[in-house]
């Protein structure tokens, strides 16, 4: 199971209308995150805090099981490179924009 939090930036692919920020802001958000997960604060909260991932109201950032195809493919090799309940130490570019993820089994 995977986890995540996607901070999108303005013309990021798939980024809602309502996401204003740069590049540069968003990453700077993404390494905020990934702080307070890393620090151990819950990761729902985080999600529905920060996510821009529009389904996040209803899945608080879980993805569930992932298949090696089944997203973008520098999330998933990242996502399957990371050990049982580990976060990865820098939040991920991917198209959609900065992932902070977390891997869960």
């Amino acid at each position: 199971m995977v986890w995540h939090v996607l901070i999108a930036y303005r013309g990021a692919v798939g980024a809602p209308a309502s996401v204003m920020g740069t590049k540069d802001e968003a990453r700077s958000l993404a390494g905020t995150v990934q702080l307070q997960v890393a620090a151990g604060a819950d990761f729902d909260t985080v999600a529905l805090k920060y996510s821009d991932d529009p389904n996040v109201k209803t899945n608080h950032g879980k993805l569930g099981k992932i298949g090696r195809t089944q997203l973008d493919r520098a999330f998933t090799e990242y996502a399957f490179g990371l050990l049982k309940f580990e976060t990865e130490p820098v939040p991920l570019e991917t198209p959609a924009g900065f992932e902070v993820i977390r891997r869960m089994e």
